[in-house]
């Protein structure tokens, strides 16, 4: 009883965090679409957003799901946990719908339905109960090395390739979302020390992500962009999880089978709802610089 009150509990938290996050991206694409940049991957980028109120509302916003994600690992898996993101993007969809009078079409419908659908038999196929012991060295250094992978289009410029501009921004949330669960991690066993590293890193990563995602949508498409930036932070950390995390199969549903097909019907309606025209068109405000 009290490991599916614990599921039950991870999964509205992390529903939550999903939501607040999304809220957050929603007012941010408003308000960066509206910021005329070089497409530089500098500090000035950020700098210019951040003196716009909306900007920083939609950033205040979004780290408000930190402590949700903080609930939501305490008692649930992060195989469990990771995926659950993937319903924010239903939130853009709606709200390209809503604020930009998009409509959607069968393929958008049939995706969101996948997600609904994957997210429904993923929680009832899961791995229950907290995740095991965690190897430190195994998680901070894939937590770091996600962070440091993603400093790569600083360090080249120009140079840096259209795909490996936006998949750093996605391996830089990658590695946030990772370092909250190394966070979530040693708060709770009282290593203060390490949960500060930790801390640091989620900030670092999250402000990577954001500064690579913002150069990818001034230079390339945002039907190239949203997808990759959005599928490799919500499904990474997850993968990781499985290796990193060694999560106890034994205990989930049919050894983890229905959980393998909830993923894949999770990452197909992703992958569907991410082109969706009421999604890249409101990214693509934020590309283009224009409503």
């Amino acid at each position: 009883m009290a490991q599916g009150l614990g599921i039950i509990i991870g999964l509205g938290a992390s529903a939550a965090a999903a939501l607040l996050l999304s809220s957050g991206t929603v007012l941010q694409a408003i308000a960066s679409r509206r910021e005329r940049v070089s497409g530089a991957v500098e500090l000035s980028l950020l700098a210019s957003l951040l003196r716009r109120p909306l900007w920083i509302a939609g950033t205040a916003i979004g780290y408000l799901a930190f402590p949700f994600q903080l609930l939501a690992l305490k008692d649930a898996p992060l195989v469990l946990v990771q995926p659950v993101h993937a319903c924010g993007i239903l939130l853009v969809l709606l709200a390209g719908v809503r604020l930009l009078k998009e409509r959607i079409d069968t393929s958008d419908i049939v995706g969101a339905t996948a997600i609904v659908v994957g997210l429904a038999i993923i929680a009832w196929g899961s791995p229950t109960g907290a995740d095991p012991a965690v190897s430190v060295a195994a998680l901070l250094g894939s937590t770091t090395g996600l962070v440091a992978v993603a400093l790569a289009p600083s360090l080249l410029g120009a140079r840096c390739g259209r795909l490996p501009l936006m998949v750093c921004s996605g391996l830089g949330f990658a590695g946030a979302n990772m370092a909250v669960k190394g966070f979530s991690e040693t708060i709770e066993h009282g290593h203060y020390a390490l949960a500060g590293v930790y801390i640091t890193l989620a900030a670092l990563g999250s402000m990577i992500g954001v500064l690579n995602q913002m150069a990818a949508f001034q230079r390339h498409r945002a039907t190239e962009v949203v997808p990759i930036t959005f599928a490799i932070p919500t499904f990474l950390p997850a993968v990781l999880a499985v290796g990193v995390l060694r999560e106890d199969w034994a205990s989930a549903a049919l050894s983890g089978a229905p959980f393998a097909v909830g993923a894949l019907l999770l990452v197909l309606g992703t992958a569907a709802v991410a082109r969706a025209a009421p999604v890249t068109r409101l990214a693509r405000g934020a590309a283009i610089g224009c409503a």
